[in-house]
C-alpha cells in the first residue's frame, strides 16, 4: 500500500524533475519510483558480479575477499593428485590380485 512521505530537493533536482515531467515521464511520484528501481536493479546487478562459484567444490566466494582463480586452480590440483592416488592404488591392487592368481 502506497504511503506518502517527503523529501528534501536541492535546485539541481527539482529542475531535473521538472525536466523529466515536461517530457512526459509522469509525476513526481512516478519519477521517484523509476529513479530507485533502476539504482536498485544497478546495485543489486553489481553486487551479485562480486560472487563467484567455485565449479568444483560450489562453494561461493565474494571476489572482493578471495582470489577465486586460485582456489579453482586449488581445487583442480586437489582433484589431480585425488585421481592420481586413485589410480595408483586401484595399478597395486590389480598387480597384487594378478600376483596371487598365478
Amino acid at each position: 500500500m502506497p504511503r506518502q512521505t517527503s523529501v528534501q530537493l536541492t535546485e539541481a533536482t527539482e529542475q531535473q524533475i521538472q525536466w523529466l515531467k515536461n517530457e512526459g515521464y509522469g509525476t513526481f511520484t512516478d519519477i521517484t519510483r523509476i529513479a530507485i528501481d533502476r539504482m536498485y536493479r544497478e546495485e543489486v546487478n553489481r553486487m551479485t558480479l562480486k560472487v563467484r562459484q567455485c565449479p568444483h567444490c560450489l562453494q561461493s566466494f565474494n571476489t572482493d575477499l578471495v582470489d577465486v582463480d586460485r582456489h579453482i586452480e586449488n581445487c583442480e590440483r586437489h582433484i589431480r593428485e585425488t585421481v592420481d592416488h586413485k589410480s595408483r592404488e586401484s595399478a597395486q591392487r590389480a598387480r597384487a590380485k594378478a600376483g596371487t592368481d598365478k
